[in-house]
């Protein structure tokens, strides 16, 4: 978790979901990132590999 968290736009999308974002559109304008990469830094790793998307709830 705290590898996952040292990638800049990684946490910077995990802080707009706590923040209150609730959608890529809404991190990607909180955090400055494109969508894409947004989307990209919100994916849930799993066994090292890109897995299901975050979803808040």
């Amino acid at each position: 978790m705290v590898g996952l968290l040292a990638q800049t736009g990684r946490r910077a999308a995990y802080a707009a979901i706590a923040l209150g974002a609730t959608s890529v559109a809404e991190v990607a304008e909180l955090t400055g990132l494109r969508p894409p990469a947004a989307a990209a830094a919100l994916q849930k790793p799993t066994d090292g590999e890109s897995g299901t998307s975050y979803e808040r709830g």
